[in-house]
């Protein structure tokens, strides 16, 4: 199962729990997604304390040769199931990558695109999010369980909002399709399935699974039970896939048996020495004799980490240091000083703000470089006094918020300023005091000289999580045309933003940043 590593001329194609996904191609020149499997620390962290060793796909041969050959069974029950409806991305080849001293795997690599957020152009691509999670997602997690693919079910979204980003719509289809097809792409899970979204899931799900496979959900099969399944439907199967990828099935699900038997069956302190061997830290003879003297093997994992640990915390510092060091007060405070008496700088500040995002999208295929071009441009054209500049009033007081609430306010505390009770309403409710502070300015401002009062924008900025959004909303219900198509991106982008930067469940394409753009068409789409 020996492979070179990546060739020279491959692109990142992003990262993951489990690993980095590059496209390249390979021996035999076929473009590919090779994923290499070197997760992330605190899918580290969490493989360690539940199993003795982190992901296993990054070091155990069986468990990649298992990854391997669920994407061949899967493939071939995705047809059954959905037809041209849904494919998963095959799994060509497995091998060791020398560069990360852990396995890779290489897969077919799909053109396409993750399920599109609303935004002011997404019209043609309406309801992708609902038919991904309705049409496809939801009747496989059904299909799974009926074919005793247990432990796919949380790469399949199961109470998982993580898993939406799993798959993608393949390109050059027709718009006018409702039939919409999707590829699944990624099989492998990061983490066990022991943190889905709701409490419930958990309890009544993935607990008593875990149970029942006798430990932490992970990609698990019940293989008697997929057999029985295959049986039962032996007709159909051989009716769509043909005799002989029929009869290869049953040879992958015997494959799979070995293999996942040879995977779990190892004990846990021969999981954390196997794990340590691969990674060229033990000679074969000191895997053999730690092997036999587990309590010493755990003694010197122990002293190991402890070190580890220990020799972190400088360079720790010294990067806090650093990036301490590296803001200029010289030119940081010229620059406040400008932000709050200059009009014409906070337009630059809010511009620059929101040209930076509408980039991000466009770097994500969510808008393309015409639609980007349009808002860039409308941005250009927009006054310093428009409510672009006070959005990024609201955006750009953000970080002196954070700073007061969790240094000054502790500070006064202690310094027996003020009491615990008010400390603690600043610390829950600043950034709501900030903005309404700013925009009541600006109400007082506007009725002075006679404009419409931003009352929208002050109710908006008392609200949590929204709150930030509190100029584009009353932008999005005072304006229509051009200027509305960029106070909507504004508006979907900032509540969707919540969504992306949520920990664990949050993130680009996921179910999460999904629900928080949905929210901000619902305003869009009711404004008076």
């Amino acid at each position: 199962m020996t492979a070179p590593d990546r060739h020279d001329d491959s692109t990142e194609l992003g990262r993951g729990r489990s690993g980095i996904v590059y496209r390249c191609r390979d021996e035999r020149g076929r473009e590919i997604a090779r994923k290499v499997f070197a997760g992330d620390t605190a899918s580290t962290v969490v493989h360690y304390v539940l199993n003795g060793a982190p992901n296993p796909y990054a070091w155990n041969e069986a468990a990649v040769e298992c990854a391997r050959l669920r994407r061949r069974i899967v493939g071939a029950l995705v047809e059954l199931w959905f037809g041209s409806r849904l494919c998963v991305a095959d799994a060509y080849s497995t091998g060791w990558n020398e560069g990360t001293c852990s396995y890779r795997m290489d897969t077919r690599f799909v053109r396409g695109n993750a399920a599109s957020l609303h935004h002011p152009f997404s019209a043609p691509h309406e309801g992708e999010f609902r038919d991904l999670m309705y049409g496809v997602m939801r009747p496989l997690q059904r299909r799974l369980i009926e074919a005793g693919l247990d432990g796919l079910v949380w790469q399949a979204g199961r109470s998982n909002p993580v898993a939406l980003n799993n798959f993608l719509r393949l390109e050059n289809d027709d718009d006018d399709d409702d039939e919409r097809r999707w590829a699944w792409i990624d099989l492998e899970s990061g983490v066990p399935a022991l943190a889905p979204i709701n409490p419930l899931q958990l309890i009544g799900f993935y607990l008593p699974l875990s149970v029942r496979h006798r430990r932490p959900l992970f990609d698990d099969v019940d293989v008697g039970k997929l057999r029985t399944y295959v049986d039962e439907n032996a007709g159909d199967l051989e009716r769509t896939l043909g005799s002989e990828r029929f009869e290869a099935l049953a040879g992958d699900i015997d494959a799979l048996e070995r293999n996942q038997d040879a995977w779990r069956s190892m004990r846990r302190v021969r999981r954390s020495i196997t794990y340590r061997l691969k990674k060229g830290k033990l000679t074969r003879q000191q895997a053999d004799w730690y092997a036999e003297r587990p309590l010493r093997w755990y003694a010197h994992e122990s002293l190991r980490i402890g070190r580890k640990t220990i020799r972190k915390l400088p360079s720790l510092a010294a990067a806090a240091w650093r990036r301490l060091r590296s803001v200029r007060l010289r030119d940081a405070l010229p620059a406040a000083f400008r932000f709050l008496f200059s009009q014409a700088y906070r337009a630059r500040v809010a511009q620059t703000i929101v040209s930076a995002r509408i980039d991000a999208w466009k770097g994500r295929g969510q808008i393309n470089d015409h639609e980007a071009e349009f808002l860039q441009e409308h941005l250009r054209q927009e006054g310093a006094g428009s409510y672009i500049t006070d959005f990024g009033v609201h955006i750009a007081i953000k970080p002196a918020v954070k700073l007061a609430q969790y240094l000054v306010v502790p500070a006064l505390v202690a310094g027996g300023a003020i009491g615990p009770a008010v400390a603690g309403l600043l610390i829950v409710f600043g950034g709501m005091i900030a903005r309404s502070s700013y925009t009541a300015a600006r109400m007082v401002q506007s009725a002075l000289v006679g404009h419409r009062i931003p009352w929208i924008a002050f109710v908006v900025g008392l609200l949590p999580v929204i709150g930030n959004t509190a100029y584009p909303v009353q932008l999005v219900f005072e304006s229509a045309g051009v200027r509305g198509k960029l106070a909507a991106f504004i508006l979907y982008d900032t509540v969707g933003l919540a969504g992306e930067v949520l920990p664990i469940w949050g993130g680009r394409d996921t179910a999460t940043e999904h629900r928080f753009n949905h929210l901000a068409d619902w305003i869009v789409r009711n404004r008076a």
